[in-house]
């Protein structure tokens, strides 16, 4: 592993011992240097925030990460002096982390650099050696399926701890996003993106109606083409009512049908709150 080398390099051996995914690389590290005095230790880093999106999948990323950061850290007091580059307080890299739905990591770049480049290998080294990390729930996915993180890796006593993370979630454009949704049987999902977006709802409200209609979806979903203020498409409910083999099916027809007349906004608060 290219971490353990260049820690190897620096006599950073208790991280080797504390942090190799291999397993302990030297039994025994070497005497901690004598000729200068460290500086203190770093306190316990912050906790994250009872609100923050996606916390508890957080505090499970950093209960893999902290550990292994504050270990390098701690090498870096006890066998560097305070002086040394590595040992400046201001230093934190933030790192883009990208996992697959299994936790596998598929990338990890440097989004913002500490300005020392060991720095932030070590803190790309530590998030690829202790993948692969636990299932991250589907709510965090973003559009394209991965899950996406920025975490800063400091130097000061924020270290790598939870609170210093947060979730991205990349959002297609509603044109490309509602396509991809209605392919996935995300109707639901599909609405409440087109009601975020106000009064450029119109068109998508529209694409998702048809969809709906043209798929003769289960009953509840009818419902979403009494979102759309157009008479095209109570004919098309109509034409649904008429067909429908089920009683069900058919019920919830006519009420699709008579909820056409009501204002749209007011229908699409009652259906995005369902």
């Amino acid at each position: 592993m290219r971490w353990v080398q260049w820690a190897a390099g620096l006599g950073l051996t208790g991280l080797l011992l504390g942090c190799s995914a291999a397993g302990p690389v030297v039994e025994t590290p070497p005497p901690l240097p004598t000729h200068f005095r460290p500086g203190p230790p770093l306190g316990a880093p912050d906790p994250i925030e009872a609100d923050a999106p996606g916390r508890d999948y957080l505090l499970a990323m950093s209960s893999v990460l902290q550990p292994r950061w504050a270990s390098f850290l701690e090498d870096l007091r006890l066998r560097l002096p305070p002086e040394h580059p590595l040992n400046r307080k201001d230093l934190v890299v933030e790192l883009e982390i990208r996992l697959n739905s299994d936790g596998v990591l598929e990338a990890v770049n440097v989004a913002a650099s500490s300005g020392a480049e060991d720095f932030d290998r070590a803190a790309v080294e530590v998030v690829s050696d202790a993948q692969p990390f636990a299932r991250p729930p589907e709510a965090l996915a973003s559009d394209d399926e991965t899950f996406r993180f920025r975490w800063w890796f400091a130097r000061d006593r924020r270290q790598a701890g939870p609170a210093t993370a947060r979730v991205e979630m990349m959002r297609w454009p509603l044109s490309k996003a509602v396509p991809e949704l209605l392919a996935a049987d995300r109707i639901g999902e599909a609405l409440r993106r087109v009601a975020a977006a106000g009064d450029s709802a119109g068109p998508h409200l529209r694409t998702i109606a048809t969809a709906v209609v043209r798929r003769g979806l289960e009953a509840r979903k009818l419902e979403a083409v009494s979102l759309v203020d157009d008479p095209q498409f109570a004919d098309q409910i109509a034409r649904i009512v008429d067909s429908a083999r089920s009683v069900q099916l058919r019920q919830a027809a006519i009420e699709a049908l008579g909820r056409v007349a009501t204002g749209p906004e007011a229908r699409l608060s009652r259906l995005v709150q369902a």
